[in-house]
């Protein structure tokens, strides 16, 4: 399940945060919360969740993108602050990442889109 690294490192276009508002769930020892994803990238989510974090922590996340894309990923809490923090991909089946990189694609498309002179 674990998503080849290099591949997700290789492009620093990737690297660029995209800003979102979207309610999930996060799983961490046992215990399910509500959170709220800030922010994309190819290899990490900045979360806002309803219980505090600690940078080192492992949680899951489940969330709905779209309509239709669902994804269910790992994530190592890279920094922390109270009830927000930011971290690594570490878990995520392929498809699940298909569905996080065709998102993303279309957030950047749209962004785009949204600043091109008319």
């Amino acid at each position: 399940m674990i998503t080849n690294e290099r591949s997700i490192m290789s492009d620093p276009r990737q690297h660029f945060r995209i800003p979102v508002n979207r309610r999930g769930f996060m799983h961490r020892n046992g215990a399910t919360s509500l959170c709220t994803l800030v922010d994309l990238t190819a290899q990490g989510l900045q979360i806002s969740a309803d219980l505090p974090l600690l940078a080192g922590d492992r949680v899951e996340i489940e969330c709905q993108l779209e309509a239709e894309s669902r994804i269910h990923c790992a994530l190592t809490l890279t920094h922390a602050a109270g009830r927000h923090a930011g971290g690594r991909l570490v878990d995520i089946t392929p498809e699940h990442h298909r569905r996080l990189m065709d998102f993303l694609g279309r957030q950047r498309a749209a962004a785009h889109n949204r600043h091109e002179p008319r």
